[in-house]
């Protein structure tokens, strides 16, 4: 989430509501409040724990929300701030790794001093971010697969961008409540069919439909050959989602738009290109941006 701020640098917290209910009505499915992209280093203790309560209040259960607790000094006054941050009602804390190792340090100093963390902040779920900033650490996949057996984890925010680092930890965290979500655009994709649970990309601070598209397609490829009755399973929770309802309630197309869209590749993948232009053409007299689709399909003399 981006941070809403008023002219003399306090937090707007009426603008924090605002930013939770433009994410939700882009099909975010949780958010991650108190992170680089809310300017997390540069809020103080009050002001993390106050934005964190807010989205916290604003959303209602609706999502989860996660927020990092972990900003250097000792691990012991690390790990009380994590309780405080438990406090706000968030679904996980988020762990800093680089704030519990130096950059020349490896992760055998990195492993003990989670261990402190965990073994101070009894039983709240938590999380890892790979933060760029001070120093970018990115984790790898034996203390993934650590992290994950310990059953504390829900969530790591990966930024290692390359596919091939990202799959052995996704495996890593298999059957474990650890789940992984690429920040990086570039290998958003690919790592969506490697099986991470998501994306969660600087980019959708400001265009959360686009991904939540992108999500739901990958979705929907993989449900594909498991029959009807699953399609009706996934259907139900989308068509009531915030995003459909919202566009029903004022009148709006876009629902229309997007199942013609998506008919349409579903077509041009089986082989119907007739019926795949019939439905991207019916689509694109609605809204123009189905026609990015037409431009794909000519630069592939389709």
């Amino acid at each position: 989430m981006l941070t809403a701020f008023q002219e003399d640098g306090g937090l707007d917290l009426a603008g924090a509501d605002a930013l939770v209910d433009f994410y939700l009505e882009g099909g975010a499915h949780g958010l991650f409040a108190v992170c680089q992209s809310s300017e997390m280093f540069f809020l103080d203790d009050d002001e993390r724990l106050q934005l964190a309560r807010r989205v916290v209040e604003h959303v209602a259960r609706r999502v989860p929300v996660v927020a990092t607790a972990t900003f250097g000094g000792a691990v012991a006054a690390q790990a009380a701030f994590v309780r405080r941050m438990a406090d706000t009602g968030v679904d996980a804390v988020i762990v800093l790794p680089n704030q519990l190792a130096v950059s020349d340090e490896g992760e055998h100093d990195l492993r003990p001093r989670l261990e402190q963390l965990l073994a101070e902040t009894g039983d709240i779920p938590l999380g890892l971010y790979e933060c760029p900033q001070p120093y970018h650490r990115v984790l790898s996949p034996d203390i993934v697969a650590w992290a994950a057996a310990t059953g504390r984890f829900r969530y790591i925010k990966d930024t290692a961008r390359d596919p091939a680092r990202i799959e052995p930890k996704v495996q890593a965290a298999a059957g474990s409540p650890l789940a992984l979500f690429n920040a990086a655009v570039g290998s958003a994709l690919a790592s969506l069919r490697h099986g991470a649970a998501g994306v969660s990309p600087v980019a959708a601070n400001i265009y959360p439909d686009l991904f939540a598209w992108l999500c739901a397609l990958i979705l929907i490829r993989w449900w594909t050959p498991l029959g009807p009755k699953r399609w009706l399973f996934l259907l139900l929770p989308m068509l009531t989602a915030t995003t459909f309802t919202n566009n029903h309630l004022m009148g709006q197309v876009n629902l229309m738009t997007l199942m013609l869209t998506l008919g349409g590749l579903a077509a041009q993948s089986k082989g119907r290109p007739w019926l795949a232009g019939l439905a991207v053409g019916t689509a694109c007299m609605i809204k123009m941006s189905p026609a990015l689709f037409v431009l794909y399909w000519l630069v592939q003399r389709r």
